[in-house]
C-alpha cells in the first residue's frame, strides 16, 4: 500500500514560509561582527558574548585621516574606502 500526502497550495506556502523563517533565524543567530579596538587592533565580537582577534595588526589614522593598516613584520599599508 502506497501512501501519499496531497498537500494544497496554502500548505506548502505555510511550510515554505515557516522553512524561510527558521533558516533566517539561524543566520543571524551565527552572525558576528568585526569591529577595529580602540588600540587599533581588529576583533571579532561573537553573538554568544565572546571576542577573538583577526590579526595581530593594528589601525592607526594619519594627521591628514588616512587610516593604515601597521602590519606585524614592519609592512604598512594605507586602507582605501570601497
Amino acid at each position: 500500500m502506497v501512501v501519499t500526502f496531497n498537500f494544497n497550495n496554502r500548505y506548502k506556502a505555510l511550510l515554505s514560509s515557516v522553512i524561510f523563517l527558521i533558516l533566517g533565524w539561524s543566520v543571524n543567530a551565527i552572525a558576528a561582527e568585526d569591529v577595529v579596538s580602540d588600540d587599533g587592533r581588529e576583533v571579532r565580537l561573537n553573538e554568544d558574548g565572546t571576542w577573538s582577534l583577526l590579526s595581530r595588526d593594528r589601525f592607526a589614522t594619519t594627521p591628514d585621516g588616512r587610516r593604515i593598516r601597521l602590519m606585524t613584520d614592519g609592512r604598512w599599508e594605507l586602507i582605501i574606502d570601497p
